[in-house]
């Protein structure tokens, strides 16, 4: 009868530590997912802000170009 008893304590102890790795897992397992969900969100504004700077620099070197034929112009008018 006593190793019954302790038969069914092992068991009994077993199932609550499983119950509480269970939880604990999901709640790692939510914690990680927020986590993955936060990165991919600061990815997101990262790329989009990289895109933004892109076409600012992109406008810039065609402003810097027109200025360049307009001063050659200037220089090619004055030597004449």
């Amino acid at each position: 009868m006593a190793g019954f008893l302790k038969n069914i304590a092992k068991k009994v102890t077993l199932e609550l530590i499983y119950e509480v790795v269970d939880k604990r897992t999901q709640a790692l397992n939510d914690r990680t997912e927020m986590l993955c969900n936060r990165i991919e969100a600061m990815n997101t504004r990262m790329e989009q802000q990289f895109s933004a700077v892109n076409s600012r620099l992109e406008a810039i070197n065609v402003r810097i170009d027109q200025i360049f034929q307009m001063w050659g112009s200037h220089l090619e008018h004055h030597r004449k």
